[in-house]
Formats: structure tokens, C-alpha cells, sequence
């Protein structure tokens, strides 16, 4: 079976491994994908970010058994993993600099070179060190990112790669050891993503790129043809951050070098020049970018500070790999290249604007992949207001007398598959709870995006209706959410389109019980399985009933 290999660099190409998860778990996603990081600063809040929700979803994937199997699964299909051969080698995060290598002078810039040695020993050497770098430069600390300088992170991956025996260690490992298992051409889908405007993403593409890297390595070779069919992302501006001069001249006043945003455009006109030059081993490559230039949130220059809100260039991006993944394997020919372009109609972002192909036959998958995010909104929202409640309140008439309760459960009380026993309660609790929060922050921080400095939302953004989550941090997991219960919530509320104002209790009735009357095997499953079953399945009919997607057989509907 082929295999897909989605590698992240810097901190674009970690949220969108973290919008990838997301669409993933929605039920949109290729069968299999490894994913893992590169980035120096390994420290950075959005690597955190990412690393905790694809622990979670493979968490929540193995608590879910057979409703995951991507051959009739709805949600949580796609297989994602961590190289590493066995789970205690696990690696997410190739951080370029060995595991001994602290934040001293070891990582920077100037001991990198031999600076000070070739100040005495070869000061024409220097000199020209001197021409190519600012002082500040020299003094940066690397394992802090490289921050809007690819010269100074491609010089670096390159000695590392050249001097540290890169693939003998994880996550390269286990990368290069399924090369070497495949037996023909383009086996492997490697997709790179990283931005060009910045310093981890524009020094890490076109050196893992180049063909000598990855497309040519002599284990990868099959007389002309290469293993591996390798794809990209050139992630072009597409986002902002709030200005905060005064944390600006603190950061400067220490001699530490950051991105700016008014320098982004210039930085990618000087990398796609520099691209253009060099013998990159794309066989297909995407430019993705946006000129609304949305805030991502404050200013930071890296480390635990830097937590970007989500942006929806970053679903685009995401998908822009999967139909990569998904194009045909050809095994006697090199693989077909192609140029075409997508953009959307104009400046507003719905639920029908993210490209999902690129031919007019690929348009159900814009149908497809609506559904799929519509759908597991509302299964979030209301497995957290609804279930959670009940979970809390186990002895209340209102749950003893549910039909889905007396359906699914009731004859399992005392066992473990009763959904109120303290095993799967606790599951649910620091498992799926956590998961689908997150799931609603990533796409209310989406909807909530705005232009730099603006006060409030834009009205361009049209996925969900704002205001429904609280103002704190999804990383305080134990703040409570407003929806929790089911007496006040309007379900039929929460996306920007236009729905029934349904009430929480009006679908329980409606969605929750009928359709636990019908779900099949229910008998046989663990309670986990059968309650997020439950709910998933009822989410895809009121979206169904209620938007604009395709009615599936497999719901109990005709098309």
C-alpha cells in the first residue's frame, strides 16, 4: 500500500499538521499518513499545540475500534503516524541540532563558523562572514528559530544533514527504512509545507527539495525513476499579527532578530527567485497564499509566546496535500505534471470556498468535505454541551428516561459497557472532551479572524456564528465551557448558514433517540465506540437535513 509522509517545517508547517489532524478526524483524509516536524525552536506554542492533538486523536482513534475503519468509517479514518519503530522511539520533531546541544554558544551562529578561530587564522574569510551577516546574526540563537533568515537555517540543516548522519536517526529512520521496503516509483508521497516568508519554513523546503535530499538518494532510486513522488507546499504571506511596538523594541534592545510582516512580501519575491534557480525535486508543487492578511494574533518571536490563532489558508494548504496523496500512482512512468490555479470567487471565506481537486470531477468532494466539518461541529458541540452534562448527572430523570439511554445502555449497567462507568467516563473526560474543545477553538479562532489592529471579527469569514466559546485559552482545559447542559443551547445556531433555530432538546428528540434505534451491532460495542457512533451519526443527519450536502445510504436516507 502506498505511503504518505505530510513533513511540516517550521511554524506554518506545524498548524497546518494541526489543521490536517482536524480534517482527519472530521472523516477527510487519506487512509494513511506519518507526519513529524522540523523545527529548531522546540519550544514554540504552536509545535505544542500540535503535538498534543495528534496524541489525542490517536488516543480517541483507539478507543473507537471498528468505526474508524477507513472503509466505513465516518470520522477518526485516517491511520496517522509518529516515526518511530517502536512507540518508545517515536519522534515527532526533527529539531536539527543534536539532543546534547543547549542554548549556549554551541547553537549560534558564530560557533557554528568557526568564527573566532577564522578571525585569527583567516581574517579574509571573516571579513566576507562579516558582509554576509550583521552581528546580531552571528549572536542569534538558533535553537530559538531562525526567524524571517533562511540563509542562516539553510546553512545550518545543510551542515546537519551533512554532518550528523541525519537518516540514521528518528524520525529519518524510519522514513528511510520505508523507502527501502518499497519495490517501485513513486511508492512514497512525500509532501513538504512551509512558509517562504519566514526562516524555518524558507530554509528547510528547498533543502529537503533538492534532489539529492530525498528524490534522488540513492536508496530511493529505481533505475531513473525515484520511490518517491515528492510534493510541496509553498506557503506565499497570508497572515498578520497585531503590532506591539513596545515588546518589538524590547526583543530588538536584546539583539534578538525577528520576522516582520512588512518585510514578507520582500522575503518571498528573494525566495522564489532563489527557487527558481536551483534543481528542486518537486514533481508537483502548490503556491498557496492570501492577501487579506488576517491577524493571527500578538507579536512574539518565538518559543512558548508564539501561539498563532488557526487561519483558514492553513485548511487550504492541508487539503492541497491530501490531493496530492490522492492523485494516481504511476509505476513506468515519471509522475504527470500539471499547472492549474484555484481561488474563490471573492473576498469571503464560506464552507464552500476551500479548493478540493482539481478537475470539475472533483467537485462532490467540496460537498463531501463540507459535510464532513459541518457534521463534526455539531457532533462537538453537542457531545460537550449535552453528553458531558449527562455524565454529571447520571441520576437525573431527564437521562434515566432518555429513549437513547434505555436503547444503548440500560441492560449494561454495572459493566463495562455502561457509559456511565468510571473506565469510560474517565476516557471521555481526558480524551474526546479535550479533543473536541480543541476542535471548536481551531475553528472559532478561524471565524474569529480579523485585520490587524480592527476591533471585533470580519464579516468575510462565514463558518461559524461567533461568540459561542469562551475568551479564555483552549489550553485551560478545565475552564467550562457556557453551552455545558442542554435547556439553553440552539444547536441550529452555531453555523454561519442558514439552519433551523433548533434547541438542544428538540434534537435529542429528533436526531439522538431515532438514531439510536437504528445503529447496527449496537449490542456488540464498547460503550465509547457506540456513544460517539451515536452522536456522529446524528450530527451527519441534521446536516444533511439542514445544509446543503449530499444525503448519504449508509445514514438510513436516500440520495
Amino acid at each position: 500500500m502506498k505511503k504518505n509522509y505530510l513533513i511540516g517545517i517550521g511554524g506554518t508547517g506545524a498548524r497546518v499538521i494541526e489543521s490536517a489532524v482536524y480534517l482527519c478526524a472530521a472523516g477527510y483524509g487519506p487512509d494513511n499518513l506519518t507526519v513529524f516536524l522540523i523545527d529548531p525552536d522546540s519550544g514554540n506554542g504552536n509545535l505544542d499545540r500540535t503535538k498534543t492533538v495528534i496524541k489525542r486523536y490517536q488516543e480517541c482513534r483507539k478507543k473507537l475500534g471498528g468505526f474508524c475503519d477507513p472503509r466505513s468509517g465516518k470520522i477518526f479514518k485516517t491511520d496517522i503516524k509518529i516515526p518511530g519503530t517502536k512507540k518508545e522511539d517515536e519522534q515527532l520533531v526533527w529539531g536539527i541540532f543534536t539532543a546534547d546541544a543547549k542554548d549556549g554558544d554551541a547553537t549560534k551562529l558564530n560557533n557554528m563558523l568557526g568564527y573566532n578561530i577564522m578571525k585569527d587564522q583567516a581574517p579574509g574569510l571573516s571579513q566576507v562572514v562579516d558582509l554576509l551577516f550583521t552581528k546580531e546574526e552571528l549572536d542569534s540563537q538558533l535553537t530559538e528559530g531562525f526567524r524571517g533568515h533562511p540563509s542562516i537555517g539553510a546553512l545550518t540543516m545543510s551542515s546537519a544533514i551533512n554532518e550528523d548522519k541525519v537518516f540514521d536517526k528518528e524520525p529519518w529512520k524510519t522514513f528511510m527504512k520505508d523507502v527501502e521496503m518499497m519495490t517501485n516509483a513513486n511508492d512514497i508521497g512525500v509532501f513538504l509545507v512551509g512558509s517562504i516568508f519566514g526562516g524555518t519554513g524558507a530554509a528547510g523546503v528547498p533543502t529537503f527539495a533538492h534532489k539529492s535530499i530525498l528524490k534522488e538518494n540513492p536508496k530511493a532510486k529505481i533505475g531513473e525513476l525515484s520511490k518517491i513522488a515528492l510534493g510541496g507546499a509553498l506557503v506565499l504571506p497570508y497572515f498578520s499579527y497585531d503590532k506591539d511596538p513596545a515588546n518589538e523594541k524590547k526583543e530588538k534592545d536584546a539583539g534578538k532578530i525577528f520576522a516582520k510582516v512588512e518585510e514578507f512580501a520582500l522575503a518571498t519575491k528573494a525566495a522564489l527567485s532563489f527557487y527558481n534557480e536551483k534543481e528542486l525535486g518537486f514533481d508537483q508543487v502548490y503556491f498557496i497564499g492570501d492577501s487579506s492578511a488576517y491577524s493571527v494574533g500578538g507579536f512574539a518571536t518565538g518559543k512558548g509566546e508564539q501561539k498563532n490563532n488557526a487561519h483558514y489558508i492553513e485548511i487550504v494548504t492541508a487539503l492541497s496535500s491530501f490531493d496530492f496523496f490522492s492523485q494516481p500512482v504511476t509505476t513506468k512512468d515519471k509522475i504527470q505534471k500539471k499547472h492549474f490555479i484555484a481561488s474563490r470567487k471573492d473576498d469571503s471565506i464560506s464552507w464552500d470556498s476551500f479548493p478540493v481537486g482539481r478537475t470539475s470531477d472533483d467537485l462532490t468532494k467540496q460537498g463531501d468535505l463540507k459535510k464532513s466539518l459541518i457534521s463534526m461541529t455539531i457532533l462537538s458541540y453537542s457531545f460537550l454541551s449535552y453528553l458531558t452534562w449527562c455524565l454529571k448527572n447520571e441520576k437525573d430523570t431527564e437521562v434515566q428516561n432518555a429513549a437513547w439511554y434505555n436503547t444503548l445502555f440500560r441492560k449494561f449497567k454495572n459493566t463495562d459497557k455502561d457509559i456511565f462507568g468510571a473506565g469510560n467516563q474517565e476516557n471521555i473526560k481526558n480524551n474526546f472532551v479535550p479533543f473536541f474543545k480543541n476542535y471548536l477553538y481551531w475553528l472559532d479562532s478561524i471565524s474569529s479572524l480579523h485585520e490587524s489592529g480592527a476591533a471585533g471579527s470580519s464579516e468575510k469569514i462565514r463558518l461559524l456564528k461567533n461568540n459561542f466559546l469562551p475568551t479564555e485559552s483552549p489550553d485551560n482545559e478545565d475552564a467550562p465551557l457556557p453551552f455545558e447542559g442542554f435547556q439553553a443551547s440552539i444547536i441550529g445556531n452555531l453555523v454561519k448558514e442558514r439552519s433551523q433555530d433548533m434547541t438542544m432538546q428538540d434534537y435529542i428528540h429528533k436526531y439522538i433517540n431515532p438514531t439510536s434505534q437504528s445503529l447496527p451491532d449496537k449490542d456488540k460495542k464498547e460503550a465509547i465506540e457506540k456513544v460517539v457512533e451515536l452522536f456522529c451519526t446524528a450530527s451527519l443527519r441534521f446536516c444533511e437535513d439542514n445544509h446543503s450536502v449530499k444525503k448519504d445510504d449508509n445514514n438510513g436516507k436516500k440520495n
